[in-house]
Formats: C-alpha cells, structure tokens, sequence
C-alpha cells in the first residue's frame, strides 16, 4: 500500500514538472501546442530527441518542431513519457457492458443455436450487433440487465445452449422494435472514435522510437478493435493503418487482418469489406494468410 502511494506521488510529481514547466530544459512545438520539457526525460526514451537536442539548429536553440506531426498525438506522446501510460478523457466509462454475437459457424441447431438468428443473412447479423453495441447507452429493460456488467465483455454465443435462450430473448425484441420502426438511432460509442487517437498515437511511437508507448497503444488499440461492431470511426482507423504505418509494420497490420478475418468469419463478404479488400490489398494478402498459413515445404 504505502509503495502505490509512492508511486502515485512520484507520478504526480513528475504531471507537475511537465504542467509547470519548471527546470524545462528542451522545448517542442507541434500547431498550436508548446510543451516544455526536460531532456533527462524525453532525450532517453527517443534517439530522435536525444539526437535533435544535441546537433544542429534544434540542438543550439534547444527547440525543435514537429509541423507534420498530430499535435494531438504529439501531446499524448509527451504524457506517455512522463507516466509511462496515456489517457484520453471520457473514455472508460463507455465500455461499460459491452455485448458482441460471436457467429462464427455454429454446430446447428441440435446443440441450442437460437434459430431465429441462425435465419440471419450477413445484413440482420450486422443490424443486430449494431442494436446491441448501443444497448448499454439506453435506459430500456434490455439495458438494465447489462448495465450489471460494469466493464465486462459479454460474448453471446448462438451454438451455445448456455446462450441460445437470452440470445433468442434479444432477438425477439430487436425483430419487434425493427418491424414496428422503432429502433433506436444507433451511434458509435466515444471509445471507438477514440481508436483513432490510439492509432496515431502508435505512429507517432513508430516514428519516434519509443518502444513502451507503441506497446501500450497497441493494447488500447486491441482492447476496442478485437470486440467492437465495426462502426465508421473503427473503418476510418483500418484505413489510417495501412495508409499511415510502414508496409514491413509487424504488429499493427496484422491485428487488423485478424480483426477482418473475424468479420469475414462472422458475416461473409459484404459490400463495403469488399470495397475496403480491394483498396487495400495488403490487407487481403494478411487475411489469406491467417486463413492459409505459409508451408514453406511448398515453396
């Protein structure tokens, strides 16, 4: 107990340096934003500000600028030094109560499948996944259940007789409010626009080498990617993957194949994955090898 108490004064010791600039001896610049900071911090954690803080211009004015970069991003980057984590504002609470339909190809019906969602085609899937990733933002009885949860992950499963019932409850309800028109305005939850910040924030760890914050956004990332309804923000964040990040990237691309092999799994091809496939074609060649793995004895 009295080491956590250490270790969050030291931490707060260390938030007042970098909100107070006090013995600031380095200063970054990226838009509008200007953090003063200390080289014994930031010059050990990045070869490239050790590197800019010694050589050149950067290295005489002691101030270097980074005019390409997301200032947003910039800034996180600068709190991950200073705590070794970073946190967005507002975004634990919404993953309260999380529920996902893990599809994939059930064993039938002859085990529980709930049949009415084994009738589904690809396009009632994704509606219904859509009504449940909303469901703990409502004040209805379906909520009530779930809002139970705290931040547990609830994964229905259809195949599974310990699932089929509550699954097929669920069901029931979404074809009433669906044929009756009266289904809620669904919008995707603030964590999932939060995976975008979370994937430049590993772009900019890529850029920087800065190995510890390219692990923790990489477990942000995964935390949201791996169960969330791919909702825009989340494609937007697919996109900036495999525009933003290097072709050789080790660790990010291939979450993102994975995530799309289960979408592939859950619904087939759609009209929209296709058009994402076709785009991106490293992406497609990811997928085919989480499908087909490589036999090098073939080759």
């Amino acid at each position: 107990m009295a080491t956590n108490r250490k270790y969050d004064e030291y931490l707060a010791s260390m938030r007042s340096l970098l909100e107070t600039g006090k013995h600031s001896d380095f200063t970054i610049t990226c838009g509008n934003s200007t953090f003063r900071v200390h080289k014994s911090i930031v010059c050990t954690q990045s070869e490239f500000f050790d590197a800019a803080s010694r050589f050149g211009k950067e290295g005489q004015e002691q101030l270097v600028n980074l005019p390409k970069d997301d200032e947003t991003a910039v800034g996180y980057m600068i709190q991950y030094m200073y705590g070794l984590d970073y946190d967005i504002p507002g975004s634990t609470d919404d993953l309260k109560g999380r529920i996902m339909v893990h599809w994939g190809t059930g064993a039938g019906t002859q085990h529980g499948e709930c049949t009415k969602c084994a009738e589904y085609n690809s396009r009632q899937k994704r509606d219904l996944d859509d009504y449940l990733s909303n469901i703990h933002q409502r004040s209805d009885e379906e909520a009530e259940e779930f809002n139970r949860m705290n931040n547990r992950v609830l994964v229905l499963k259809p195949c599974d007789p310990h699932y089929a019932k509550t699954l097929h409850q669920i069901a029931d309800g979404f074809e009433r409010k669906r044929k009756a028109g009266a289904l809620p305005t669904t919008q995707a939850p603030k964590f999932h626009h939060d995976i975008l910040t979370h994937v430049r924030v590993y772009i900019m760890a890529e850029k920087y080498i800065i190995q510890g914050l390219k692990d923790t956004a990489m477990e942000k990332i995964k935390k949201i990617i791996l169960f969330a309804h791919l909702t825009n923000p989340i494609w937007e964040a697919l996109e900036l993957i495999f525009k933003e990040t290097p072709h050789n990237e080790g660790k990010l691309r291939w979450l993102a194949a994975q995530r799309i092999e289960q979408e592939l799994i859950s619904y087939g091809m759609y009209t929209k994955l296709q058009e994402f496939l076709w785009s991106t074609p490293d992406l497609a060649v990811r997928v085919l090898h989480l499908k087909y793995p490589r036999d090098d004895r073939a080759s």
